[in-house]
C-alpha cells in the first residue's frame, strides 16, 4: 500500500491537494482531511522561513514514538519541520515548529 502526502507551508499535511486558501484559513474543520500542526497563512518567500520533511523506516526510531501501544506496529513516520516561517506579511519573524 502506498499514499502519497501534501506537505503544506501553511503548516499543515493532508493525502489530497489542498483547496484555495480562502476555503481553509480561518475555517475549521477544512473540506479536506488535514493534519493540521501549525495552521496559519505562513510566509516562506523572504528566504529565511523554510519547511524540511523526512521520512523515518527505522523500527527503532519509529517504535520510540509509541513504547508501550500494544499491537500497534507503525512501519514508518514523517518528520515535518517549519523552520523560520512567518506569519504574511510580517518578514524577519519567525517561528519554528517540529
Amino acid at each position: 500500500m502506498s499514499c502519497s502526502l501534501q506537505v503544506n507551508t501553511n503548516g499543515f499535511i493532508s493525502m489530497a491537494e489542498p483547496t484555495d486558501e480562502s476555503e481553509y484559513l480561518g475555517k475549521m474543520p477544512a473540506s479536506f482531511g488535514m493534519i493540521a500542526a501549525f495552521l496559519g497563512d505562513l510566509d516562506t518567500t523572504d528566504g529565511a522561513g523554510h519547511v524540511y520533511f523526512r521520512q523515518d523506516k527505522s523500527p527503532e526510531h519509529v517504535g520510540q514514538a509509541f513504547p508501550s501501544e500494544v499491537g500497534i506496529e507503525p512501519t514508518h513516520a514523517i518528520i515535518v519541520t517549519w523552520e523560520n516561517v512567518a506569519p504574511q506579511g510580517e518578514h524577519g519573524r519567525g517561528d519554528d515548529f517540529a
